[in-house]
């Protein structure tokens, strides 16, 4: 997306925002700000999802885009669907953006440090709503999280040797006539 495409969304935009706030305040339309502002994050949440999608060398506006569009959700939902206590529904903070290296991680050049990022930060919320829920599951989970996270890694670095290895030794193509 160039310069001035992205200024003409990014204007236009607060244009219409700009004009749904002067509408308010003269009293044409009503709304409750609390129920629209979670909707601020949502879409440039989905926005930089969009550029990313369609322009895979933008990969990296994905975590960003997660996290808004993530928490913006969390909060239209906490707002309008009634989800529950904020204090329960604190993990989700971490989730957000563990879930947003994961995508950058399977949209991106797969760098491993945004698996291992990601996975770490999703496998740690999961523990922690685990812990509001039943703390008695709390350890056990929590355990058999950093066991798949130690069993991947392990099987990743012995992919990597067996890959070396093999070319290494390939045969060589030397025929004897």
């Amino acid at each position: 997306m160039t310069d001035s495409i992205r200024r003409m969304v990014m204007g236009s935009l607060l244009i219409l925002l700009g004009i749904a706030f002067l509408l308010k305040n003269v009293g044409i339309i009503t709304f409750e700000f609390r129920g629209v502002w979670p909707w601020l994050l949502v879409i440039p949440g989905l926005i930089f999802w969009g550029v990313a999608v369609m322009n895979r060398a933008h990969y990296r506006l994905v975590l960003p885009g997660t996290i808004l569009l993530g928490y913006g959700l969390l909060f239209l939902g906490a707002y309008s669907f009634h989800l529950g206590e904020m204090h329960t529904l604190w993990p989700v903070f971490i989730l957000v953006p563990g879930l947003g290296f994961l995508a950058v991680y399977f949209l991106g050049p797969r760098e491993s440090s945004h698996l291992r990022t990601g996975s770490f930060l999703t496998v740690l919320a999961i523990a922690f709503f685990v812990l509001e829920a039943n703390p008695d599951l709390f350890w056990p989970v929590l355990l058999i999280g950093i066991g798949v996270l130690m069993l991947v890694h392990g099987l990743r670095e012995r992919r990597q040797l067996n890959a070396r290895t093999e070319s290494t030794t390939e045969p060589s193509d030397t025929t004897e006539s």
